[in-house]
């Protein structure tokens, strides 16, 4: 699992998670997000969700800035997957649960800070990872 390279597997920050995006929404994202990258954030911990199959993250502290703007992003959304917003860097996805240890032990625990630029949409019909903004 850890050395699949593929951009699915790019570590990443969610913002948001809606089984369909309108050009409406990804344009909203664009403008309320794109004009604050970069942005510095740091990992505050580690965090594992799901069962017999895993996804290992980092949790990370963000600027009110970007907590602000996911905020009214979600707001002015519907059919959210997940209730809330909890700001994390995916690390793993599927990751079975037996190699948890050796991947919490390759990830260390001391936090670091993350420059995030690029702001990127994960269309799952196509498949296909897209920048809609990058630092300058």
């Amino acid at each position: 699992m850890l050395d699949h390279a593929g951009a699915t597997n790019t570590p990443h920050l969610t913002v948001i998670a809606l089984a369909s995006i309108t050009a409406v929404e990804e344009t909203r994202a664009v403008a309320l997000l794109g004009e604050l990258l970069p942005v510095t954030v740091v990992t505050s911990g580690v965090a594992v969700f799901g069962g017999p199959l895993v996804t290992l993250v980092r949790t990370v502290d963000v600027v009110d800035e970007v907590t602000r703007a996911v905020l009214d992003l979600r707001a002015a959304t519907v059919g959210h997957q997940h209730p809330g917003w909890l700001p994390h860097l995916t690390l793993a996805r599927r990751l079975p649960r037996t190699d948890l240890a050796q991947a919490l032990e390759v990830i260390g625990h001391t936090s670091i800070e993350v420059s995030l630029d690029v702001l990127r949409r994960w269309d799952p019909e196509l498949r296909e990872v897209r920048t809609l903004a990058a630092a300058g």
